[in-house]
């Protein structure tokens, strides 16, 4: 049985990290909506096509670190999950 838990160790860290990484770039695009929908309410048809990309711009450089901290935030969720359950993770 540790064989296979080893075996699904590198398929359950793709499989998290993929899920992740969706939480945190819907998350994000959600953020920049709002961002946008709230600079042409209260800015109407002045908002010029610049202004609106420097929106994005700003927002996406703001929100990468997360996603440059992703595999250390998988490695921290599967551990957390897997010691919250009483796992068996490692033989150490």
């Amino acid at each position: 049985m540790q064989d296979k838990i080893k075996e699904s160790i590198e398929p359950r860290f793709q499989l998290k990290k993929a899920e992740l990484t969706n939480d945190i770039v819907i998350n994000k695009l959600t953020v920049v909506t709002t961002s946008i929908s709230v600079v042409l309410d209260s800015l109407g048809s002045d908002v010029t096509k610049e202004q609106i990309e420097k929106i994005i711009s700003n927002s996406i450089k703001r929100n990468k670190v997360e996603l440059d901290e992703i595999d250390s935030l998988t490695k921290t969720t599967l551990a957390n999950l897997d010691k919250s359950r009483g796992s068996w993770t490692d033989e150490g």
